[in-house]
Protein backbone atom coordinates (compact mmCIF):
# COMPACT_ATOMS: atom_id res chain seq x y z
CA UNK A 1 0.00 0.00 0.00
CA UNK A 2 1.51 3.09 -1.16
CA UNK A 3 2.14 5.63 1.81
CA UNK A 4 1.94 9.78 1.71
CA UNK A 5 4.57 11.66 3.15
CA UNK A 6 3.39 14.73 4.93
CA UNK A 7 5.85 17.58 5.61
CA UNK A 8 6.56 19.44 8.68
CA UNK A 9 8.49 22.51 9.23
CA UNK A 10 12.23 22.40 7.59
CA UNK A 11 15.02 21.75 10.27
CA UNK A 12 17.50 23.23 7.60
CA UNK A 13 17.59 25.35 4.95
CA UNK A 14 20.06 27.00 2.62
CA UNK A 15 20.87 28.15 -1.24
CA UNK A 16 18.54 27.73 -3.68
CA UNK A 17 18.44 24.98 -6.80
CA UNK A 18 20.06 26.91 -9.14
CA UNK A 19 23.41 27.28 -7.62
CA UNK A 20 22.78 24.33 -4.98
CA UNK A 21 21.20 23.47 -1.66
CA UNK A 22 20.42 21.45 1.25
CA UNK A 23 16.83 21.59 2.68
CA UNK A 24 16.37 19.05 5.79
CA UNK A 25 12.31 18.84 6.62
CA UNK A 26 10.79 16.79 8.90
CA UNK A 27 7.91 14.37 7.65
CA UNK A 28 5.79 11.41 8.91
CA UNK A 29 4.31 9.00 6.86
CA UNK A 30 0.48 7.91 7.18
CA UNK A 31 -0.05 5.08 9.96
CA UNK A 32 3.69 5.34 10.78
CA UNK A 33 4.52 6.75 14.43
CA UNK A 34 8.25 6.91 13.59
CA UNK A 35 8.92 9.93 12.63
CA UNK A 36 11.37 10.53 9.54
CA UNK A 37 13.56 13.07 7.87
CA UNK A 38 13.94 14.09 4.04
CA UNK A 39 17.06 15.49 3.05
CA UNK A 40 16.62 16.56 -0.06
CA UNK A 41 20.00 18.58 -1.70
CA UNK A 42 21.81 19.85 -4.98
CA UNK A 43 25.45 18.21 -4.88
CA UNK A 44 27.62 19.00 -7.85
CA UNK A 45 27.42 16.15 -9.85
CA UNK A 46 31.41 15.45 -9.72
CA UNK A 47 30.54 15.40 -5.62
CA UNK A 48 30.77 12.16 -3.57
CA UNK A 49 28.00 9.71 -4.08
CA UNK A 50 26.68 9.94 -0.21
CA UNK A 51 23.82 7.18 -0.22
CA UNK A 52 26.55 5.15 -2.09
CA UNK A 53 28.96 5.74 1.47
CA UNK A 54 26.13 5.32 3.41
CA UNK A 55 25.23 1.93 1.88
CA UNK A 56 29.04 0.71 2.45
CA UNK A 57 28.96 2.12 6.03
CA UNK A 58 26.29 -0.26 7.06
CA UNK A 59 27.92 -3.44 5.76
CA UNK A 60 29.74 -3.18 8.78
CA UNK A 61 28.26 -5.54 10.98
CA UNK A 62 30.88 -5.52 13.86
CA UNK A 63 30.32 -2.24 14.37
CA UNK A 64 28.40 -0.87 17.44
CA UNK A 65 27.74 2.92 15.43
CA UNK A 66 25.61 2.99 12.04
CA UNK A 67 24.91 5.92 9.82
CA UNK A 68 22.10 7.37 9.39
CA UNK A 69 19.14 4.71 8.23
CA UNK A 70 17.88 5.42 4.99
CA UNK A 71 14.74 4.49 4.71
CA UNK A 72 14.57 5.35 0.64
CA UNK A 73 16.79 7.73 -1.24
CA UNK A 74 17.20 8.96 -5.04
CA UNK A 75 20.57 9.21 -6.47
CA UNK A 76 22.16 10.45 -9.55
CA UNK A 77 19.13 11.80 -11.67
CA UNK A 78 20.07 12.63 -15.14
CA UNK A 79 18.30 15.95 -14.90
CA UNK A 80 21.41 18.00 -13.96
CA UNK A 81 21.17 21.98 -13.11
CA UNK A 82 23.31 22.05 -15.98
CA UNK A 83 20.81 20.44 -18.82
CA UNK A 84 18.12 23.19 -16.94
CA UNK A 85 20.24 26.14 -17.69
CA UNK A 86 21.16 24.93 -21.25
CA UNK A 87 17.22 24.37 -21.61
CA UNK A 88 16.91 28.53 -20.31
CA UNK A 89 19.61 29.59 -22.58
CA UNK A 90 21.76 30.94 -19.34
CA UNK A 91 24.80 28.45 -19.29
CA UNK A 92 26.71 31.63 -18.99
CA UNK A 93 25.74 31.78 -15.26
CA UNK A 94 27.93 28.99 -14.05
CA UNK A 95 31.05 30.81 -13.52
CA UNK A 96 32.83 27.79 -14.10
CA UNK A 97 30.85 25.94 -11.42
CA UNK A 98 30.46 22.15 -11.99
CA UNK A 99 26.60 21.29 -12.77
CA UNK A 100 24.65 20.01 -10.01
CA UNK A 101 21.54 17.14 -9.46
CA UNK A 102 18.85 16.59 -7.06
CA UNK A 103 19.27 14.10 -4.30
CA UNK A 104 16.43 12.76 -1.64
CA UNK A 105 17.43 10.85 1.18
CA UNK A 106 14.40 9.38 4.00
CA UNK A 107 15.47 8.77 7.01
CA UNK A 108 14.87 8.46 11.05
CA UNK A 109 15.24 11.21 13.03
CA UNK A 110 17.58 11.44 15.42
CA UNK A 111 18.95 12.82 18.73
CA UNK A 112 22.45 14.95 18.64
CA UNK A 113 24.77 13.70 21.80
CA UNK A 114 24.53 17.25 23.23
CA UNK A 115 21.01 16.64 24.16
CA UNK A 116 22.09 13.64 26.39
CA UNK A 117 22.94 13.05 29.85
CA UNK A 118 26.94 12.87 30.25
CA UNK A 119 27.33 8.73 30.58
CA UNK A 120 25.52 8.47 27.49
CA UNK A 121 27.34 11.00 25.54
CA UNK A 122 30.46 9.18 26.36
CA UNK A 123 28.79 5.80 25.12
CA UNK A 124 27.79 7.93 21.89
CA UNK A 125 31.38 9.30 21.63
CA UNK A 126 33.19 5.78 21.83
CA UNK A 127 30.53 4.49 19.44
CA UNK A 128 31.09 7.02 16.82
CA UNK A 129 35.26 6.97 17.01
CA UNK A 130 34.96 3.08 16.61
CA UNK A 131 32.61 3.43 13.60
CA UNK A 132 35.22 6.12 12.18
CA UNK A 133 37.55 3.90 12.61
CA UNK A 134 36.49 0.84 10.68
CA UNK A 135 35.20 2.93 7.85
CA UNK A 136 38.55 4.41 7.45
CA UNK A 137 39.64 0.49 7.74
CA UNK A 138 37.69 0.27 4.73
CA UNK A 139 39.25 3.01 2.91
CA UNK A 140 36.15 5.83 3.80
CA UNK A 141 37.03 8.75 5.03
CA UNK A 142 34.18 10.74 6.39
CA UNK A 143 36.22 13.97 6.45
CA UNK A 144 34.06 16.44 8.79
CA UNK A 145 34.38 15.06 12.36
CA UNK A 146 32.70 17.57 14.27
CA UNK A 147 29.88 17.51 17.17
CA UNK A 148 27.04 18.42 15.19
CA UNK A 149 27.72 15.37 13.13
CA UNK A 150 27.70 12.73 16.26
CA UNK A 151 24.01 11.86 17.07
CA UNK A 152 22.62 9.39 18.64
CA UNK A 153 19.30 6.54 17.36
CA UNK A 154 16.45 6.80 20.00
CA UNK A 155 14.83 3.87 17.81
CA UNK A 156 16.87 1.16 18.17
CA UNK A 157 16.64 -1.55 21.07
CA UNK A 158 19.93 -0.78 22.24
CA UNK A 159 20.23 3.22 21.75
CA UNK A 160 23.40 3.65 19.67
CA UNK A 161 25.65 6.39 18.84
CA UNK A 162 25.46 7.59 15.07
CA UNK A 163 28.45 9.04 12.83
CA UNK A 164 26.37 11.52 10.53
CA UNK A 165 26.56 13.34 7.09
CA UNK A 166 28.81 11.88 4.46
CA UNK A 167 28.35 14.62 2.54
CA UNK A 168 32.08 15.28 2.31
CA UNK A 169 33.21 11.66 2.78
CA UNK A 170 35.41 9.98 0.20
CA UNK A 171 35.55 6.27 -0.59
CA UNK A 172 37.68 5.04 -3.65
CA UNK A 173 34.55 3.22 -5.44
CA UNK A 174 33.05 6.63 -5.27
CA UNK A 175 33.56 9.64 -7.83
CA UNK A 176 34.37 12.89 -6.21
CA UNK A 177 36.49 15.70 -5.98
CA UNK A 178 40.01 15.77 -6.13
CA UNK A 179 41.88 17.77 -3.61
CA UNK A 180 39.36 18.84 -1.14
CA UNK A 181 40.64 20.28 1.96
CA UNK A 182 36.97 20.20 3.92
CA UNK A 183 35.98 20.22 7.38
CA UNK A 184 34.84 21.52 10.85
CA UNK A 185 37.59 24.43 11.75
CA UNK A 186 36.77 24.17 15.62
CA UNK A 187 37.63 20.62 15.91
CA UNK A 188 39.98 19.84 13.00
CA UNK A 189 42.97 18.46 14.16
CA UNK A 190 46.48 21.12 14.83
CA UNK A 191 48.60 19.71 11.88
CA UNK A 192 46.24 20.64 9.06
CA UNK A 193 45.40 24.00 10.71
CA UNK A 194 47.93 25.60 7.62
CA UNK A 195 48.27 26.85 4.58
CA UNK A 196 50.00 23.79 3.21
CA UNK A 197 46.71 21.67 4.22
CA UNK A 198 44.49 23.86 2.30
CA UNK A 199 46.71 24.09 -0.63
CA UNK A 200 46.60 20.49 -1.10
CA UNK A 201 50.10 19.56 0.21
CA UNK A 202 49.20 17.94 3.10
CA UNK A 203 47.63 14.61 3.44
CA UNK A 204 44.67 14.02 6.26
CA UNK A 205 45.81 11.17 8.27
CA UNK A 206 43.56 8.60 10.56
CA UNK A 207 45.39 10.76 13.37
CA UNK A 208 43.87 13.71 12.51
CA UNK A 209 40.45 12.70 12.52
CA UNK A 210 40.98 11.18 16.28
CA UNK A 211 42.25 14.02 17.42
CA UNK A 212 39.08 15.55 16.19
CA UNK A 213 36.95 13.09 18.40
CA UNK A 214 39.30 14.53 21.37
CA UNK A 215 38.31 18.02 20.58
CA UNK A 216 35.00 17.23 20.45
CA UNK A 217 34.70 15.94 24.04
CA UNK A 218 37.09 19.07 25.29
CA UNK A 219 35.11 21.72 23.78
CA UNK A 220 31.59 19.85 25.16
CA UNK A 221 32.97 19.73 28.67
CA UNK A 222 34.41 23.29 28.58
CA UNK A 223 31.46 24.57 28.15
CA UNK A 224 29.76 22.75 31.57
CA UNK A 225 32.84 24.37 33.25
CA UNK A 226 32.19 27.31 35.44
CA UNK A 227 35.40 27.77 36.75
CA UNK A 228 37.30 30.63 35.65
CA UNK A 229 40.49 29.18 36.61
CA UNK A 230 41.17 27.29 33.15
CA UNK A 231 42.29 28.56 29.89
CA UNK A 232 39.30 29.45 27.24
CA UNK A 233 39.95 30.72 24.32
CA UNK A 234 36.88 31.84 21.64
CA UNK A 235 37.23 28.39 19.76
CA UNK A 236 34.36 28.79 17.72
CA UNK A 237 35.86 30.45 15.14
CA UNK A 238 35.87 29.51 11.25
CA UNK A 239 39.41 31.35 10.93
CA UNK A 240 42.15 28.05 10.59
CA UNK A 241 44.44 30.63 12.40
CA UNK A 242 42.49 31.57 15.17
CA UNK A 243 41.83 27.98 16.05
CA UNK A 244 45.29 26.82 16.05
CA UNK A 245 46.10 29.55 18.41
CA UNK A 246 43.13 28.29 20.54
CA UNK A 247 44.16 25.08 20.52
CA UNK A 248 47.75 26.18 21.33
CA UNK A 249 46.91 28.16 24.38
CA UNK A 250 44.19 24.75 25.70
CA UNK A 251 47.51 22.62 25.25
CA UNK A 252 49.70 25.18 26.80
CA UNK A 253 47.37 25.79 29.93
CA UNK A 254 46.13 21.92 30.33
CA UNK A 255 48.96 20.30 30.29
CA UNK A 256 51.76 22.09 30.95
CA UNK A 257 50.69 24.85 33.11
CA UNK A 258 47.95 21.75 34.98
CA UNK A 259 45.36 24.64 35.41
CA UNK A 260 42.38 21.63 35.09
CA UNK A 261 40.14 23.25 38.04
CA UNK A 262 36.63 22.49 37.29
CA UNK A 263 32.91 23.43 39.23
CA UNK A 264 30.34 22.03 37.96
CA UNK A 265 28.36 18.93 38.63
CA UNK A 266 30.00 15.70 39.74
CA UNK A 267 29.11 13.66 36.01
CA UNK A 268 30.36 17.04 34.41
CA UNK A 269 33.45 16.72 36.73
CA UNK A 270 34.01 12.85 35.56
CA UNK A 271 33.25 14.26 32.06
CA UNK A 272 36.06 16.97 32.49
CA UNK A 273 38.91 14.93 33.89
CA UNK A 274 38.49 12.40 31.06
CA UNK A 275 38.74 14.89 28.40
CA UNK A 276 42.13 16.38 30.28
CA UNK A 277 43.38 13.64 30.08
CA UNK A 278 42.24 13.29 26.54
CA UNK A 279 44.32 16.17 25.78
CA UNK A 280 47.60 14.77 27.90
CA UNK A 281 47.57 11.35 25.70
CA UNK A 282 47.10 13.60 22.39
CA UNK A 283 49.67 15.24 23.92
CA UNK A 284 52.04 11.93 24.46
CA UNK A 285 51.43 11.00 20.94
CA UNK A 286 53.34 14.57 19.33
CA UNK A 287 56.25 12.86 17.32
CA UNK A 288 54.84 9.07 17.02
CA UNK A 289 53.04 10.78 13.72
CA UNK A 290 54.91 6.89 12.49
CA UNK A 291 52.29 4.54 13.95
CA UNK A 292 50.07 3.39 11.68
CA UNK A 293 46.62 3.59 12.09
CA UNK A 294 45.89 0.27 13.97
CA UNK A 295 48.67 1.06 16.31
CA UNK A 296 47.21 4.65 17.29
CA UNK A 297 43.51 3.22 17.09
CA UNK A 298 45.32 0.64 19.54
CA UNK A 299 46.67 2.50 21.91
CA UNK A 300 43.86 5.17 22.08
CA UNK A 301 41.27 2.49 23.37
CA UNK A 302 43.76 0.95 26.09
CA UNK A 303 43.62 4.64 27.28
CA UNK A 304 39.69 4.78 27.18
CA UNK A 305 39.74 1.43 29.10
CA UNK A 306 42.28 2.65 31.52
CA UNK A 307 40.23 6.10 32.26
CA UNK A 308 36.94 5.29 31.84
CA UNK A 309 35.15 7.08 34.94
CA UNK A 310 31.57 5.59 34.91
CA UNK A 311 30.66 3.36 37.60
CA UNK A 312 28.60 0.60 36.97
CA UNK A 313 29.20 1.07 33.40
CA UNK A 314 31.97 -1.70 32.08
CA UNK A 315 34.57 0.33 29.76
CA UNK A 316 33.60 0.11 26.10
CA UNK A 317 34.89 -3.00 24.44
CA UNK A 318 37.53 -3.00 22.43
CA UNK A 319 37.23 -3.41 18.98
CA UNK A 320 40.49 -5.32 18.27
CA UNK A 321 41.53 -8.51 19.85
CA UNK A 322 44.91 -7.10 20.59
CA UNK A 323 43.63 -4.37 22.91
CA UNK A 324 47.83 -3.73 25.12
CA UNK A 325 49.00 -1.18 25.05
CA UNK A 326 52.45 -0.65 22.36
CA UNK A 327 54.40 2.35 23.39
Amino acid sequence: MRKIIQPKAPLYSGSTPLWGSTRTLQVKMIDDAQPLILKASWPEITGKKEVTIIHKARLINSSPAITISIVASVDDCHHSTGTAQDNLGITNARNGTNPRIPKMMLGVILTPILKLKVKNFMKAWVQCYQCHYLLWKMRTTHGDVSRENLMWDPWVDKNVGVLLDFDLASSPDCSGRSGDRMGTVPYMARDILTDDYFDGNVAREYRHDLESFIWVLFWTALDDNKSTQVPRPWWRTSDFKSSYIAKSAVLMGIVFDKKTNFLGSEEHRKRWHFAVSSLEFLFRMKGREDLSADQLFREFEYFVARNWKWEGEGAPKPLLKDSDPIL
